[in-house]
């Protein structure tokens, strides 16, 4: 869990470089998962014009426009090998 400088996310740095965190999410889903605010927040706060979003989800998408048009998408079934 990533509890610094005000943010409480469910995220973890896999490297100095690398984010692993679950679907970012709006409405009654961000109660129990990342608002994507506060996602948003932290990427353009800690590392403003440096970052890239892969969505790895099948499920579900969003609007590249959150991340400035930085996403990529890559579905992959939950519960599935890439």
């Amino acid at each position: 869990r990533y509890q610094y400088d005000g943010f409480d996310l469910d995220l973890t740095y896999v490297t100095d470089k690398i984010i692993a965190m679950s679907f970012p999410s709006s409405g009654k889903m961000s109660f129990y998962r990342n608002p994507m605010s506060e996602v948003v927040r932290l990427l353009d706060t800690k590392h403003p014009n440096r970052y890239k979003v892969y969505n790895l989800c099948s499920e579900h998408s969003y609007s590249p426009s959150y991340f400035h048009g930085r996403v990529a998408n890559f579905p992959i079934d939950d519960h599935n090998v890439p």
